[in-house]
């Protein structure tokens, strides 16, 4: 069938389309007389007379055709004139799509290429160390911009500013170790500055080195004087006091004589030992003390500690009222857990009832810590 919009026929006729291929149309009678179709005696070898154009109207959709043989098969104007139309609609639509879907927007990597290079350009090194990576940057920056300008795909952009990216790093390295070769030349010369002045003034500064010397073995000598004799002066206080060494360092015991019988007030007797701990305190500002409580093994172990704890704290309040900082001592109940004797006979049990002060270096560090989870700061 012949393409382009169809026309209907002005006769009523479902069979029109044969007109269109050559055939007769049975809408129209033939008429006496009339030829045969020039394509038929073209078939028959037969030359076909020369007649003017006429065209068949008839009432069925079909396509408006020429009798002549010639012209078969041939489109219209008007249909070249839509096919156009309708090509260039479409290239145009495509090249702005294509237009619209190439053309690159904001890229970062670019942004990031100018930053770089720019940074390298405001370098006051740049001329002098870097020129050629400066160049090249520029370079590559310029035929990012141009590719941008230009329209051209996203990944060729990308890659030149990656280009310019590597160049301005290279740069900058190269300035990096300018400077640093710089520095180290500069550190050379004043090497060889102080080797000569040195070399120059060598008796003397070999003469102040040892009399600096004999001063710091003099000052040592005094320091570990000054240390014995406190160290001397601490063990005599410890020995007024009645004090013990012990793996724990020195260690003062308050019998359960200063205590009623199931008290925790301290009794006036308690009195001049607690003074002599708070002089030796005062004295010393750097040492610092445990103070732990403990009892025998009559009575639940739970009443046994609360009480521990309770005459602790009364030597504590004691140590306090003479002036010393709470952040100085320790309280801690040990109850029956640590005894010293054996709790079946008296003598033992009351040896056991017992408050002990625990005393640390000067620098405030004990022998062995408290322990862990039973050392309480009041």
């Amino acid at each position: 069938m012949p393409s382009g919009p169809p026309r209907k026929c002005g006769r009523a006729s479902t069979r029109c389309a044969g007109r269109a291929s050559g055939r007769r149309c049975r809408a129209t009678p033939p008429r006496r007389g009339t030829r045969r179709p020039a394509h038929r005696l073209r078939r028959r070898g037969r030359k076909a007379p020369i007649r003017p154009t006429r065209v068949h109207r008839c009432r069925e959709p079909h396509r408006v055709r020429s009798h002549d043989a010639g012209d078969a098969g041939k489109p219209s104007q008007g249909e070249t004139a839509v096919k156009l139309r309708s090509i260039l609609t479409g290239i145009t639509c495509a090249a702005v799509l294509g237009a619209c879907a190439s053309a690159p927007t904001r890229i970062e990597q670019l942004e990031q290429a100018r930053a770089d290079v720019q940074s390298l350009a405001q370098d006051p090194l740049a001329q002098q160390a870097a020129s050629r990576e400066l160049a090249a940057a520029r370079n590559a920056l310029q035929q990012a911009e141009t590719a941008l300008e230009q329209k051209r795909p996203r990944e060729e952009i990308v890659h030149l500013a990656y280009v310019a990216g590597r160049h301005a790093e290279i740069g900058k390295a190269r300035i990096a170790e300018a400077t640093a070769r710089r520095q180290i030349a500069q550190g050379q010369a004043e090497r060889n500055r102080v080797l000569l002045e040195a070399r120059e003034r060598e008796a003397q500064l070999a003469q102040q080195r040892a009399q600096q010397a004999q001063q710091q073995a003099e000052v040592a000598r005094q320091d570990a004087l000054s240390a014995r004799a406190e160290l001397e002066d601490m063990q005599k206080q410890f020995s007024e006091l009645q004090a013990k060494q012990t793996e724990r360092g020195m260690v003062l015991t308050l019998s359960d004589v200063l205590f009623d019988t199931g008290q925790a007030t301290l009794k006036p007797g308690a009195d001049l030992a607690l003074d002599r701990v708070a002089e030796f305190l005062r004295e010393n500002a750097g040492t610092r003390v445990i103070v732990e409580g403990h009892t025998d093994s009559r009575g639940s172990e739970e009443y046994n500690l609360r009480l521990s704890e309770r005459r602790a704290q009364s030597v504590a309040d004691a140590l306090r009222m003479r002036g010393i900082e709470p952040g100085r001592f320790q309280v801690v109940g040990r109850g029956e857990g640590y005894p010293v004797a054996n709790n079946a006979t008296a003598e033992g049990r009351q040896q056991n009832r017992r408050v002990e002060i625990v005393f640390s270096d000067n620098a405030g560090r004990f022998a062995q810590g408290p322990t862990e989870g039973e050392a309480t700061l009041r």
